[in-house]
């Protein structure tokens, strides 16, 4: 099951992150408002993974970026016109 979520996160780049990667270790350095598409089930593919609670349940799920804000008033309009919760 797909549940949607806006989080401030770092942004990755590829697997390799920061340590081996210029382009990540750029990336690291900021956060950016997203909206995440959250996974409860496995996709069978690699994925990044983070700590949510998901219908009372609290572990790691895996999750993708939908959408990057361009500014915090942006995310927040998002969030109330689709009544989508801010973590």
């Amino acid at each position: 099951m797909e549940h949607l979520a806006i989080k401030e996160i770092t942004l990755a780049h590829c697997a390799r992150g920061p340590q081996r990667c210029d382009i990540c270790k750029k990336l690291v350095k900021e956060k950016k408002i997203c909206l995440l598409e959250v996974s409860s089930e496995s996709k069978g593919r690699a994925m990044r993974i983070m700590e949510f609670t998901i219908d009372g349940k609290i572990g790691f799920f895996e999750f993708d970026v939908v959408k990057i804000f361009k500014d915090e008033d942006e995310a927040k309009k998002y969030s109330q016109e689709n009544d989508i919760p801010w973590i």
